[in-house]
């Protein structure tokens, strides 16, 4: 709040008047407005069969906003446990381990179950918007709420329903609930579409890194750059890496310096440091050997450990190399040692110096594209995540 009234700190215009308090049970069905699953006693794996008219909504339908599902139920068990139907126009919400994640069911669902690790809530039509609720139930206030009883990273269970009925909470009116509901249902929407645009370069490039490299039993690959002609090299790719000591690059990383230090993982960038770094990073790929991470770096850098490899293939084009890894890197056996599995593959590779440039150009902009919306993805969410903070009452 921005004073002792019961405003937000961010507002539509022409809203003027105060929010009110009330019972998170008022914006609730009175008769059935918040039920959580059946015991597991009541619903075991004996209970499951193969082929049923019935299915069974978990967690995971909350979780990912996705009403896929895994078990069937037959009739009589449906009519056994009627009480948890699942019906569209009702929230479903995690309620253990990961808790608090909530989504509308929608229309066109199988007909079918909630299991107990879901809550299901019925709204009030008549007082409460069905946008505004989804949003309020995400917003910092009502997060805070759902795990204040639970604090730290080793939470696996919600406050009790009754506790959550009597949550004191403060809300607009239906019109500006509305309002709310809406904007924020139109910022989910753009953010959709953010990841759908992330989605499809990344399609892309998977698609370009089947058609660039031959296939298994090609010598050349479906699609070629003008001018580049011949047949491509069969090799193992421990033949041809060469792998850079790399224990005096190993560096404690800060929050200053001069050069970054490179970790492995999907965040490569852990802190700086100061210390002379590796220089010859224009023609080097760095390979995470128990993550399978591949990151190729566009400056002089440090690594964070030696689990990390400097790799360089030499008169080989470094955005090519990158490509190449991309495309023969091993799939993943958990946390352990891949590099030994990675030089045991088999491989194909071209010798045309040109080639190996354009193809690793165009990858590389296909990346930097992939990167630059996933920054414009980030920062949607950081104001999602302000705006949800800054729009209710706590």
């Amino acid at each position: 709040m921005s004073d002792s009234r019961l405003v937000p700190n961010i507002r539509f215009k022409k809203f003027e008047i105060q929010w009110s308090k009330y019972k998170f049970a008022d914006m609730l069905d009175k008769n059935n407005g918040i039920r959580r699953g059946p015991f597991g006693s009541s619903l075991r794996k004996d209970s499951f069969v193969k082929k049923g008219d019935y299915v069974v909504y978990e967690q995971q339908n909350a979780i990912y906003n996705m009403y896929k599902t895994r078990y069937n139920i037959n009739k009589s068990k449906f009519e056994e446990l009627k009480k948890f139907e699942l019906q569209p126009g009702d929230f479903i919400m995690s309620g253990a381990g990961t808790i608090g994640k909530i989504s509308e069911v929608p229309e066109g669902i199988t007909p079918g179950i909630f299991n107990q690790a879901l809550i299901r809530f019925k709204i009030n039509k008549k007082t409460t918007s069905r946008t505004f609720f989804l949003t309020f139930m995400r917003s910092y206030t009502m997060q805070r709420k759902l795990t204040e009883k639970n604090p730290g990273s080793a939470i696996s269970n919600l406050v009790s329903m009754k506790e959550v009925k009597n949550f004191s909470i403060v809300i607009p009116d239906k019109q500006e609930q509305q309002k709310i509901g809406n904007f924020f249902a139109k910022l989910d929407k753009l953010l959709d579409l953010q990841q759908q645009k992330i989605d499809n370069l990344e399609l892309l490039k998977k698609t370009l890194l089947q058609k660039l490299f031959p296939k298994h039993d090609s010598k050349v690959p479906e699609l070629r750059f003008k001018g580049c002609n011949g047949e491509w090299e069969d090799c193992l790719v421990g033949n041809l890496l060469e792998v850079v000591p790399n224990k005096k690059y190993i560096a404690e990383a800060s929050k200053k310096g001069l050069n970054p230090v490179i970790q492995q993982g999907e965040k490569p960038i852990l802190g700086f440091s100061n210390k002379a770094p590796y220089k010859e990073y224009k023609k080097v790929v760095l390979f995470g050997d128990h993550t399978l991470s591949l990151y190729k770096p566009e400056s002089p850098f440090l690594i964070a450990t030696d689990g990390i490899k400097i790799l360089y293939v030499k008169d080989w084009n470094g955005y090519f190399l990158f490509a190449f890894l991309q495309k023969y890197k091993p799939d993943s056996e958990g946390y352990r040692r891949h590099f030994s599995i990675l030089k045991s593959k088999k491989a194909k590779f071209t010798v045309i110096d040109k080639e190996q440039q354009k193809i690793g150009n165009l990858l590389s902009k296909v990346d930097q594209l992939i990167e630059l919306e996933n920054k414009k993805l980030q920062n949607f969410q950081q104001l999602k995540k302000c705006l949800l903070q800054n729009m209710f009452v706590e």
